[in-house]
């Protein structure tokens, strides 16, 4: 495929790189659009002008740069004929907004492809979905430097040197833990579409100063029985707000599009 990618910052550049180097399968990287004028990738065509897109006849856009720029450009691309990929996931929390990607990309006969990001076993819970569940919870346990910024903690401040020991600064549905933390519980939004929707999904965040990763717990509980899914994930190398394995993810649905087997749901 012919990919276009909306955003020149850690992950984009991550799945540029990827893309060239073969992981990401038989596609081809071919412009990136990013807002900042001064940022540029070696070798690829670089515009601030995402409207310009289409025109590079792209079989796919990755958007890899922000919830707003999600809400601006996905659909627009799809009613323009192409097939989209979203990395802000937050932005799916958003009822109205999901409900007319949805729309679109069915009058358009286009796809939209949502990577399961840093979480595990949202193929089990789109499959107890079936069945009926009774409580989705995210537990997001991160030091607090990667927490630190957080638009949540202009109205809600913490004091942080005074955190000794694990300590929950935010619990609340999904459906406002994605902008209240937007770069730190995105994942929040997939485990949402999978279960309970994002005024049913509830998060909690834990700011934890001996911790080392970043760890996603996901419980489940519903006809099926109950499920517990625990990742301790690295963060990205460039950027700690990030888990590494959300990139990797990008990368494995890219590499899943281009092949004939498909595993999973």
């Amino acid at each position: 495929m012919r990919i276009g990618v909306i955003g020149a910052g850690a992950i984009g550049r991550y799945l540029i790189q990827a893309v060239r180097s073969g992981q990401a399968g038989d596609h081809e990287v071919v412009v990136v659009a990013d807002i900042l004028p001064q940022v540029e990738i070696e070798g690829l065509p670089y515009t601030t002008d995402v409207t310009t897109l289409p025109s590079y006849r792209l079989d796919l856009v990755v958007e890899a740069a922000a919830q707003a720029a999600a809400r601006a450009h996905v659909i627009p691309l799809l009613e323009a004929g192409l097939d989209v990929m979203i990395m802000s996931v937050g932005a799916l929390a958003d009822e109205a907004f999901y409900t007319r990607l949805r729309e679109v990309a069915r009058r358009a006969g286009r796809r939209v492809y949502i990577p399961s990001g840093a979480l595990g076993g949202l193929d089990a819970i789109k499959a107890a979905a079936i069945a009926g569940l009774d409580e989705v919870e995210l537990i997001t346990t991160k030091p607090p430097v990667a927490l630190q910024g957080a638009a949540y903690f202009e109205t809600h401040p913490v004091d942080w040197a005074a955190i000794r020991e694990p300590t929950t600064v935010y619990e609340g549905p999904a459906i406002e833990a994605v902008q209240h933390f937007p770069q730190n519980v995105n994942v929040a939004a997939v485990l949402s579409l999978a279960g309970l929707g994002p005024r049913r999904t509830r998060v909690r965040v834990v700011a934890d100063p001996a911790a080392t990763v970043n760890q996603h717990r996901v419980r489940a509980r519903g006809a099926f029985g109950s499920l517990e899914v625990t990742l301790n994930n690295l963060p990205s190398p460039d950027n700690p707000k990030t888990s590494w394995l959300a990139a990797l993810a990008a990368v494995a649905m890219l590499r899943r599009l281009a092949d004939p087997i498909q595993l999973g749901q």
